[in-house]
């Protein structure tokens, strides 16, 4: 039996009126999610890097009436303010490769997007 249109990327934006900085400085707070990212209950870093930046994190999630459990790999580039992420395990795939917008260019005075999940 065929499986009809599954759907196999989705997009989720708002826009959030912050610096590109305090954008950033939110999304590498990873033990800080489940105070605001309600169906994740615990997240845990596994490593860092030389600066002390995560790179592994491990995240409990419970929604939908199902809990999972998956790390991610975080990667941080040449841009400061850019982080990008790869599912290492899980049982579940929340996010498999994704990305932050870079940071507000000096031609658009429109505030960075920053993707929420």
């Amino acid at each position: 039996m065929a499986v009809p249109n599954v759907v196999d990327q989705a997009t989720q934006r708002t826009t959030i009126m912050a610096s590109p900085e305090r954008c950033f400085d939110v999304a590498v707070d990873f033990e800080q999610y489940p105070v605001w990212a309600r169906d994740i209950k615990k997240a845990r870093v596994l490593s860092r890097d030389r600066d002390g930046r995560a790179v592994d994190v491990e995240y409990w999630v419970r929604a939908m009436g199902r809990s999972t459990t998956y790390t991610l790999r975080y990667f941080y580039g040449s841009d400061p303010l850019r982080l990008a992420w790869r599912l290492q395990r899980g049982d579940a795939t929340p996010v498999s490769t994704a990305s932050t917008p870079s940071s507000r260019s000096p031609a658009s005075p429109t505030p960075p997007r920053c993707p929420t999940s």
